[in-house]
């Protein structure tokens, strides 16, 4: 599911690279936490929500943070 498909409108938020990641990543905060997407070679995505510890934390594994 693209990003668009997920939130309802068209957005460009630019993937990122993480050395721990082997995909890029795609990183929205929201209010309370946020979504951090990995962007697949067969250009699927998978999406992650996460609360706001759980987004921090995600961030600092991906060395992101």
């Amino acid at each position: 599911m693209t990003l668009k498909a997920l939130l309802g409108k068209a957005i460009d938020i630019p993937a990122r690279r993480s050395a721990n990641a082997r995909d890029p990543v795609i990183v929205i905060e929201l209010s309370g936490g946020g979504v951090i997407s990995y962007e697949k070679p067969d250009g699927g995505f998978v999406h992650t929500l996460c609360d706001e510890s759980g987004f921090r934390r995600k961030l600092d594994d991906l060395g992101l943070g």
